[in-house]
């Protein structure tokens, strides 16, 4: 899809840059204290500030972790009804979540949210730049927890399902003739022939 073809392979985005930690998953974030007694502090373990990188990886790489690490509590087990949830889109089939589904949905919107809050803060008239790179970093973020020597081959289809979800998401978004072209070769024949790409 993001071959010579479509001519995205060679689009020139701009890119926030900045220092990442490059591997912001749960258990690289301690935590002492609580809500309650108002002493709540964060560590980050396991930094590596060295080099600039594209920013939202690391945003991405939580939001796949806790998601990850909720689904194998989930009583769905299924991810794509958890991120339509996300998204605020309807899911092809329906499923009710249970009060943990519920929960996990809530954990990942919290963080996505927070990181969005800041991002409209302090870059207003660059929404579409930031919002295009964090989709970006989503579908990195997704092929990198693919790509590891998982125990559980259910968290690698999982983790390339949530690439998948935000590679439509950023087509749909941004290049809508391409959603468009797609579709119809989808819908093109029965026999499965726009399913090639």
């Amino acid at each position: 899809m993001f071959g010579a073809k479509n001519g995205l392979a060679d689009q020139q985005l701009p890119c926030f840059r900045g220092h990442a930690h490059g591997d912001m998953h749960l258990r690289n974030i301690l935590v002492r204290g609580s809500l309650q007694t108002r002493d709540l502090a964060y560590w980050l373990i396991d930094v590596e500030w060295a080099d600039q990188a594209p920013l939202l990886y690391d945003h991405a790489y939580l939001e796949l972790s806790a998601l990850l690490y909720g689904l194998t509590r989930s009583r769905c087990g299924r991810v794509l009804p958890l991120l339509a949830k996300l998204d605020g889109e309807m899911p092809t089939v329906p499923v009710q979540l249970d009060l943990e589904d519920t929960g996990l949905v809530n954990l990942v919107r919290t963080i996505r949210d927070g990181t969005v809050r800041i991002l409209s803060d302090r870059e207003p008239r660059r929404a579409d730049v930031w919002h295009r790179q964090f989709l970006l970093a989503r579908i990195a973020a997704g092929l990198n927890w693919a790509a590891k020597p998982l125990d559980d081959p259910a968290l690698r289809q999982a983790a390339l399902v949530t690439a998948a979800w935000a590679t439509r998401l950023l087509v749909r978004r941004y290049h809508q003739d391409l959603w468009v072209d797609i579709a119809r070769e989808d819908h093109a024949g029965d026999t499965g022939e726009g399913l090639r790409a």
